[in-house]
């Protein structure tokens, strides 16, 4: 995760997170979800381990991280119900606050892994709402629209 990134999320008072998952953590939480986490989301996973953010509330991996949300629990609950988790092309990574998911669309075959709105209320037909291209935008935007 770039400087300027990381200097953006760290002068927002608001922000609420704690250090960084290990590459450990990280392939521990990979491997219980049986996915591959983009590199962009491992490096936020390497500086953030989960917290409550003005973009959005993100999923800790570990018990060490930030937040009430294990990303691991909350994905496993929504694959009881949602074919699209159940089937591993969406990884949600956090939430409006409001209940519904941001996730990363991981059918994309293209190198950039967009930032996907899963609106848990309508339904599993639905076509997830792509809310930015890449992780690191998604963050950016969401950092500034929120000042």
């Amino acid at each position: 995760m770039n400087a300027r990134l990381l200097n953006m999320i760290g002068s927002d008072e608001e922000n609420t997170y704690k250090g960084g998952a290990s590459d450990r953590q990280i392939a521990l939480a990979e491997k219980r979800l049986a996915v591959s986490f983009p590199e962009s989301y491992r490096d936020f996973l390497r500086c953030f381990n989960g917290g409550e953010f003005t973009f959005g509330r993100m999923y800790r991996i570990s018990k060490g991280g930030a937040g009430f949300f294990d990303l691991v629990d909350e994905m496993n609950r929504a694959s009881e119900h949602l074919a699209p988790f159940r089937e591993r092309s969406l990884l949600l990574f956090g939430d409006d606050y409001s209940g519904s998911y941001y996730c990363l669309d991981l059918s994309n075959t293209r190198k950039r892994t967009p930032v996907v709105f899963w609106d848990r209320g309508h339904g599993e037909k639905q076509l997830p709402q792509v809310v930015a291209l890449t992780l690191q935008d998604f963050i950016i935007e969401g950092l500034r629209r929120n000042r």
